[in-house]
């Protein structure tokens, strides 16, 4: 295996300069055995380290989509409580024109004006937020999307579904606001006496007039997506 020349007159010199290049080459080997070795131990460990974090952002997205799912079923009941609420308006339009021609003392045209400009007003503020509902969803499932693709920091989703959250919670506040003002209305018609009682009827319209101009203002400020303009 080596190419040596032998020493005349010392035999024992050629024999020792063997022996050395032998355990120079074993003490080779098993430093490169020792180094492949440690290598491969540190590559596992690298290995194992990114599967786990593999399997904790798959858990993350999970976890997102099943939020982005319940987000949107929340925006349709929201979307066919507001579709209600709209029929509902009409349904009192109609019963209050039939109890001012029961009372006979007002102004039924002026009346009339009125509840037809109530009525438009709201219709164009629920076609919006309806609108604004259907971006939301849409953007809900452009969000799903982008995590699923990893490109969507999952604080910054966590931070917008939680301002989300808390701006659908301030909608559904306003609403059932409306609805009492409506429930209110109502009882307040079921007895009605005289043209006194009919003046009051006149101011609580009044009343629910400057409410819904004042959910109009509040609908005309955009906030950042996910949201709605409320």
């Amino acid at each position: 295996m080596f190419y040596y020349r032998p020493v005349k007159g010392n035999p024992g010199n050629s024999t020792r300069a063997v022996t050395m290049k032998i355990l120079v080459l074993l003490g080779s080997l098993g430093l490169v055995g020792c180094l492949v070795a440690f290598s491969h131990r540190i590559t596992s460990a690298s290995i194992k380290q990114v599967q786990d974090d593999a399997d904790s952002v798959k858990s993350s997205m999970e976890g997102l989509r099943r939020d982005a799912e319940q987000l949107d079923a929340n925006l349709r009941t929201i979307h066919e409580d507001l579709k209600k609420a709209v029929g509902a308006q009409r349904e009192d339009r109609n019963q209050v024109m039939s109890l001012t021609d029961s009372l006979g003392g007002l102004d039924l045209a002026q009346l009339n004006k009125k509840l037809t400009s109530l009525q438009e007003e709201a219709t164009r503020k629920f076609s919006l937020l309806e609108r604004e509902i259907a971006q939301t969803r849409e953007q809900s499932r452009s969000f799903v999307n982008e995590v699923s693709n990893g490109k969507v920091d999952h604080m910054r989703l966590v931070e917008d579904r939680n301002d989300l959250e808390g701006r659908l919670a301030a909608a559904e506040k306003r609403l059932a606001d409306r609805l009492t003002a409506l429930e209110e209305l109502e009882k307040s018609r079921h007895n009605p006496k005289d043209v006194q009682e009919a003046s009051l009827l006149k101011q609580q319209i009044q009343a629910q007039d400057a409410r819904i101009k004042t959910l109009l203002a509040e609908s005309a400020h955009p906030v950042r997506a996910p949201g709605l303009l409320l």
